[in-house]
């Protein structure tokens, strides 16, 4: 039960060399390769280890380089692909060579890798790229097809064999530096007892994920919760706490997804993109259901907004006339993406696959942010590693690496001076404690802040309706905002207050994003402007990066997308 009356802190220190916030493959790789190299870990998840990150309940595709199967030409030319995205050459390299010996690993642990005994390519592969099986050097693609709803609890599994501290259902709020600028730990609080911890760690790991929805509205049922995962707290923590942040105003590809439902890209569908009138609306490609085509077309989010603007919406998924088969290969693809309650509900329902059409929508824009790292997933703080969000596989193998980069580093290391009196912790405790006692009509549920976050992002920082004017409009009153929250925002339990510090993080970013827009003065991409309609090719190649100076956020551009040379700190 979740403590509703206690609103005094109580505050406890946890000691360690390595601390790792955030869960998901990428955090418990971290953690087992820092124990195996001896050091002691603590682990860290707001949520519940069993079921964070990406593969809570699966997720089908691993992309893999199997020595024998791709050939080595093949391999190159992914690497090449990847390292033009801004991604470290050196880094893209190590993955790729340790993404099979961490699939063996997995086997190892139980986790099912193949399909009916066989790797199998299969998805995010359009005709011309050959191979759907691993057969010597006949096979380009790299997306390997598997399906373990369990595999994150047998991961997990691995993470106690090894002794790790895991402490669920703690956010980590704050980053803390020693007096010479290194990370000497972090706060936080338990989300269901009123407990506030101080962390002092040698070394600290951040498992970065996606923003998710929290920034703009999702008019789709799975926005409406308002809980959604992934607020950011670990970069914008970082960012606060002085390190280098980079892509805000970079608005991710917008997904698509199944209205009042969950996402297209969960999953392995099969069917015809068609328009209200029943026509195919990506001739003359996909007129029937195809097994390789379906889950790749049903993702192009343009496509769906043209039809609209057509007058041919809505647009649906038709999956009549699929074979029997065809739904088992599709059954299996949803239900390994964390899609088992759907699948459940309409076999509950008696819906049949084999006879319905579904209506699927473009959703909403995210953000790039990011904390900028070094070739060695190093940030500009001292003793801090980010895990930057990516693909299953580039977080588990991130995560093996850094694991024990950080251990390394951190056995010979002394455990940092930590004031667990200081007026930094003085502060954010009795911040965090102020929330929770908040009474009387004029305070405000987390809820509302979250929806003034929504309607203002909404309403001026949507492409392509943006301007200087509509962006400094929303600037000043997310300002407003964000002043009235931390003075008005209350919190009935522990479980409250996560929340509101999720929302109060959200508010940080949104600001960042909003600035960063305006600071980069072009379109470009999915990011469109009305007063700047063209792109700027002196600032292509650049990064915008972000770093917190005098309480305010700092614009440079850096000429390299990481960071190239950064003195190692012991």
């Amino acid at each position: 039960m979740i403590n509703t009356k206690i609103s005094v802190l109580q505050q406890e220190l946890i000691k360690t060399d390595v601390l790792v916030i955030g869960a998901g493959a990428g955090g418990m790789m971290a953690a087992i390769s820092a124990a195996d190299t001896g050091a002691e870990v603590v682990l860290c998840e707001k949520g519940c280890t069993r079921r964070s990150g990406g593969i809570p309940g699966g997720n089908d595709h691993f992309y893999c380089y199997i020595p024998g199967v791709q050939s080595d030409s093949v391999k190159e030319n992914m690497i090449k692909q990847h390292t033009m995205t801004g991604l470290p050459e050196s880094l893209v390299r190590k993955w790729f060579n340790l993404s099979y010996e961490v699939l063996k690993l997995w086997e190892s642990w139980g986790i099912e890798m193949k399909i009916n005994g066989h790797y199998e390519f299969t998805g995010h592969g359009w005709p011309g790229s050959v191979g759907k099986y691993a057969e010597p050097f006949k096979t380009d693609r790299f997306f390997l097809h598997f399906s373990d709803p369990n595999s994150c609890i047998k991961i997990e599994k691995q993470v106690r064999k090894k002794n790790v501290k895991i402490m669920n259902r703690v956010m980590v709020t704050e980053l803390i530096k020693n007096n010479k600028g290194e990370i000497s730990g972090a706060v936080g609080i338990s989300t269901r007892e009123p407990i506030f911890y101080v962390f002092s760690a040698k070394k600290v790991i951040i498992n970065k994920g996606n923003l998710g929805t929290r920034l703009y509205p999702v008019p789709e049922l799975i926005g409406y919760s308002m809980a959604e995962p992934a607020s950011g707290d670990g970069v914008i923590a970082a960012y606060r706490a002085g390190a280098a942040v980079q892509d805000a105003e970079i608005q991710l590809s917008r997904q698509v997804s199944m209205r009042f439902g969950p996402f297209a890209g969960k999953g392995t569908w099969v069917g015809v993109v068609r328009d209200a009138e029943g026509k195919p609306i990506a001739p003359p490609y996909l007129t029937k259901p195809d097994s390789e085509l379906g889950d790749v077309s049903i993702e192009n989010h343009e496509a769906l907004d043209h039809a609209w603007e057509m007058g041919r919406g809505p647009v649906w998924f038709d999956m009549r006339g699929i074979s029997k088969e065809v739904e088992q290969y599709m059954r299996l693809g949803l239900d390994s993406e964390s899609m088992a309650s759907f699948m459940k509900w309409v076999d509950r329902e008696k819906i049949n696959l084999r006879k319905t059409r579904w209506e699927f929508m473009p959703r909403q824009y995210g953000t790039g942010l990011r904390l900028r790292y070094d070739t060695d997933c190093r940030t500009t703080i001292p003793g801090l590693f980010i895990i930057p969000w990516g693909l299953l596989s580039w977080s588990a193998v991130i995560g093996k690496i850094l694991g024990k980069m950080a251990a390394d580093q951190a056995l010979h290391t002394k455990q940092p001076y930590f004031d667990t009196n200081g007026d930094q912790l003085r502060e954010l405790k009795g911040n965090y404690e102020e929330i929770l006692g908040r009474e009387g009509p004029e305070s405000a549920d987390w809820r509302e802040a979250q929806w003034a976050v929504f309607q203002t992002m909404h309403c001026y920082a949507k492409p392509p309706h943006r301007t200087e004017n509509t962006l400094m409009a929303g600037y000043n009153r997310l300002v407003r905002i964000k002043n009235d929250a931390r003075q008005i925002m209350k919190a009935r339990n522990q479980h409250e207050l996560y929340h509101c510090l999720e929302v109060l993080n959200i508010m940080d970013i949104a600001e960042l994003v909003i600035l960063a827009i305006n600071e980069r003065k072009e379109s470009k991409g999915v990011g469109r402007r009305q007063d700047y309609p063209f792109q700027n090719p002196l600032i292509t190649n650049k990064k915008l990066v972000i770093t917190l100076e005098n309480g305010r956020p700092s614009f440079h551009w850096e000429n390299t997308p990481y960071i190239q040379k950064l003195t190692d700190s012991k």
